[in-house]
């Protein structure tokens, strides 16, 4: 299945919603999607399947840190 982009700015918004630490997308490496804070500290940098299944890991972590 073809990860796009919108789908990658879905799950941002989705773990924006529910943490404090906002995150955001930058294209700015050719085959790769880095993932910044909103103040510009880079976390990862990852092709966007990879970068899914990263901000899948942060959604699910936050998701249990706020059951807690």
């Amino acid at each position: 299945m073809r990860i796009t982009r919108k789908q990658l700015e879905a799950k941002v918004n989705n773990y924006n919603s529910i943490s404090d630490i906002k995150l955001k997308l930058n294209d700015d490496v050719i085959g790769a999607v880095n993932l910044y804070t909103e103040d510009n500290n880079r976390i990862a940098t990852a092709t966007t399947k990879e970068m899914f299944t990263i901000l899948d890991a942060l959604i699910n972590i936050k998701a249990l840190e706020r059951n807690n």
